[in-house]
């Protein structure tokens, strides 16, 4: 039988999770962005800068880099 240590598993489930969500990201963005690419309402090349401007923003205020989401969330439960 093989010997598994606890931190081999636990490092292969963190970065089984990352790839899963890297990937479920980069399908969603690609969903949005092939929508208003192929109805016209920009270039290819505007389309994936402006995916990519408001995919930072959003991830900085939305709370996941900056941590703003938990921020409010304390503010709003503590006064």
């Amino acid at each position: 039988m093989i010997q598994v240590s606890a931190t081999s598993v636990l490092i292969l489930v963190i970065l089984v999770g990352l790839v899963f969500t890297f990937t479920n990201g980069l399908h969603d963005a690609s969903s949005v962005i092939a929508s208003f690419i192929s109805c016209g309402a920009a270039s290819p090349r505007s389309g994936i800068v402006l995916a990519s401007v408001f995919g930072i923003l959003g991830a900085v205020f939305g709370g996941n880099l900056g941590g703003g989401h938990h921020r409010r969330h304390h503010q709003s439960a503590n006064g």
